[in-house]
This record gives C-alpha cells, sequence and structure tokens, in this order.
C-alpha cells in the first residue's frame, strides 16, 4: 500500500501481521505527531498511546517535504495514533513471492 491512510487520536492497527514481509516502510507525511506500537505476536500487550509507544514519527518539516519515517523487516503487526485528528500515514510494504 503506498497510498496515504488518516489516522486520528483512536489507536488503530495500520499494518497487519505478514508472514512474507520483506521490509514496511510508515512515514508521517501530514502534520501531526504520528505514534507507532509493535504488536507482539504472542502475549497481551497495551494499545499504543501518546505515551506508551516503540516509535515517533515527526511532522513535515515544510511543505513538499516528507516527514520522519520508520522501516523493518518484522513480520508483527503495527498500531499508530495521531497527536490530533487528521495525522497521515504513508505506508509501503514489500513482500517475498
Amino acid at each position: 500500500m503506498a497510498s496515504p491512510i488518516i489516522i486520528g487520536i483512536t489507536p488503530v492497527t495500520v499494518v497487519p501481521i505478514n508472514t512474507k514481509r520483506s521490509i514496511v516502510r510508515l512515514q508521517n507525511t501530514g502534520v501531526t505527531t504520528i505514534t507507532i506500537k509493535k504488536i507482539p505476536l504472542d502475549g497481551p500487550f497495551t494499545p499504543v498511546s501518546i505515551t506508551d509507544y516503540d516509535v515517533l514519527l515527526g511532522p513535515l518539516a515544510a511543505p513538499g517535504e516528507g516527514g520522519e519515517a520508520f522501516e523493518t523487516n518484522s513480520i508483527s503487526s503495527f498500531m499508530a495514533i495521531s497527536s490530533a485528528v487528521g495525522g497521515i500515514l504513508a505506508i509501503y510494504e514489500t513482500v517475498k513471492a
């Protein structure tokens, strides 16, 4: 998926588990701060929040420039939440054949 998705102030799963994943890249393309949390493959977890996260993606520095990005080869799923309504997150995933 390369199309940006809108992230709000409610935690949402943005990347599902994918055992064929090579790389997934999450990039903030909006003006809010987006926090990302990996959902463990086993065991309990707490949803992502603005204080409980693994990765913090800052907003665009200027119009036309990309925001901060995070890239991993983990097959796990990931949740995201925005610091305000209207966050924009682009997701790029490469999978093995």
